[in-house]
């Protein structure tokens, strides 16, 4: 491990970067969020083409299928 970056990078016998040990205690949480942001990216992705439905749509949806107007918090498009 390098010590002054915590991160080494493991080479093949070509010299090409094939894994990567990372210093957990030193860069934990920025690869925590790092990690989040690539599963967010990946769901996106993964549902790019799904229909979109309004939030008014879904609000009446819900009315209809018998919640009440108070259960149901303030939608942005009510401000």
């Amino acid at each position: 491990m390098n010590p002054t970056t915590g991160v080494t990078f493991i080479k093949d016998e070509k010299g090409a970067a094939t894994h990567v040990v990372i210093d957990w205690q030193r860069h934990g949480k920025l690869i925590g969020a790092l990690l989040e942001e690539l599963e967010d990216a990946a769901s996106i992705e993964a549902t790019k083409d799904e229909e979109t439905v309004s939030l008014a749509a879904i609000r009446k949806e819900l009315i209809a299928a018998g919640a009440s107007d108070d259960q149901l918090a303030s939608s942005p498009e009510d401000v």
